[in-house]
This record gives structure tokens, C-alpha cells and sequence, in this order.
């Protein structure tokens, strides 16, 4: 995928607000790459570790969500889930399943698979100008500011959310119509659907980190299972 996809156009804030469509049309294409993905031994391992006790929670930056479907029930997804889509409008927040979403852009039928009314793959990437990439990569100054006093990320994404559309409109750079083409939340039926991950240019939901920090604290031990 990284052979047709530009990483900062489909894995940034600002890339997704730039074009919301492109965005999911990435998502639909990993999504049938990885659907018939299952948990492994090491995953259904844990589970049971968990049901005997002896591992309390999986904290884990995986975006997959394979530790809940291996039967983990306390699990801290750092980079939040990749299988579902989430409501940028404040008040609301309410998640979506990722075949939900397909099939509410017709572009995937009732057995799965990705129907012609999908947007085409790119052939290639596109090739990029150093200060567009250099705007969409830099994160410094669009990333929210962590601080004590702060509520956790995850609660601030929507107002985050709202000032790179800001700033995009200030600078003449956000197509308004490609915006609108983007999915909206079925549940307030107004807000963004953004796939449930933190991208490039966001921050890590703060509560989680927290609560994550809190408990490696808290644990007699730590099991670290496959990692670098």
C-alpha cells in the first residue's frame, strides 16, 4: 500500500481533512488485506492469562484489535483501533464499525467484498514538493499541547480536529467539497467519521496513557510480549 499511498496524506490530520474520501478508501483497501487476519497464539495466550489472573491488563499499540478478538477484556489500545471509524463532533464521539461505513458508501457489498462504486486505487504515488510534504509532516506546531491541567487527548481531538480545518481554511488550503464527500456519523448524523486511530499530528488520549502509566506503576511484574 505504501507503494500508492503517501503516509502523510492518509495517516496525518491534516491529510484526512484535506481529503477525507482518500483517507477511507486507504482504510477499505488494509481492511481487505487484513480481514482474514486472526489472532495468534501469542494473542489467545494473554486471553488466557487473563482469565487465570495472572496478566491484569494489555496495554498494546497495536491498531488491529486482535487482543479483543482473541477474548482480552481489559485492554489499553494506545494508538487507539483501526476496525472502526469515530465522530469527531464533540458532543457525540460515538463509534462505527469499519464494514458499517463501507457499505454506507456502497463500497462494499453484503459479502465483504470492495464494489466497482469504490473509488479507484492510485496507480503510483504521487510525487510530493518538499514544502507540502514538509507542512503536512510537521507536527510541532498542529499537535495539541499536553499538560497537567489539560483534559485527556482523546477528549480534545474534535477542538484539535476543528483548528487544522481552521487553519487550513486561513490559508485557503481545505476544499470544502471534499470534506463534505467524507462519511458522516449515522448517530448525531453531523459529525466526521476519522478512523479510530491516533494519526500523525494528533496526541495520545490522555486518559489512556494515564491510566496505562498508572497501572505499569501499580504491576509486581511486566510481560513484554512481542516487541522490538
Amino acid at each position: 500500500l505504501w507503494e500508492l499511498y503517501d503516509q502523510m496524506e492518509v495517516s496525518h490530520i491534516k491529510g484526512f481533512a484535506t481529503d477525507p474520501t482518500k483517507c477511507w478508501r486507504f482504510e477499505l483497501e488494509l481492511h481487505q488485506l487484513l480481514k482474514a487476519c486472526l489472532p495468534n497464539d501469542g494473542h489467545k495466550a494473554l486471553a488466557e492469562l487473563e482469565q487465570l489472573g495472572v496478566v491484569k491488563t494489555v496495554v498494546t499499540q497495536n491498531v488491529d484489535g486482535l487482543h479483543l478478538s482473541s477474548g482480552s477484556q481489559d485492554v489499553i489500545e494506545l494508538h487507539g483501533n483501526e476496525t472502526r471509524g469515530i465522530c469527531m463532533k464533540a458532543d457525540c464521539r460515538k463509534t462505527v464499525p469499519y464494514e458499517s461505513i463501507f457499505k454506507s458508501l456502497g463500497w462494499m457489498d453484503e459479502n465483504g467484498e470492495t464494489t466497482a462504486a469504490a473509488p479507484a486505487l492510485p496507480t503510483r504515488k504521487a510525487a510530493r514538493k518538499g514544502d507540502v510534504y514538509a507542512e503536512l509532516s510537521d507536527s510541532s506546531t498542529d499537535s495539541p499541547k499536553s499538560s497537567s491541567s489539560s483534559s485527556n487527548e482523546r477528549d480534545a481531538a474534535p477542538e484539535h480536529f476543528d483548528k487544522v480545518l481552521g487553519k487550513l481554511r486561513k490559508k485557503k488550503k481545505l476544499d470544502e467539497q471534499a470534506l463534505a464527500a467524507g462519511p458522516r456519523c449515522p448517530h448525531c448524523t453531523e459529525g466526521v467519521l476519522k478512523p479510530d486511530a491516533i494519526y500523525f499530528g494528533e496526541g495520545l488520549d490522555r486518559k489512556t496513557l494515564k491510566r496505562a502509566l498508572a497501572l505499569s506503576g501499580q504491576a509486581r511484574a511486566v510481560l513484554v510480549v512481542g516487541t522490538s
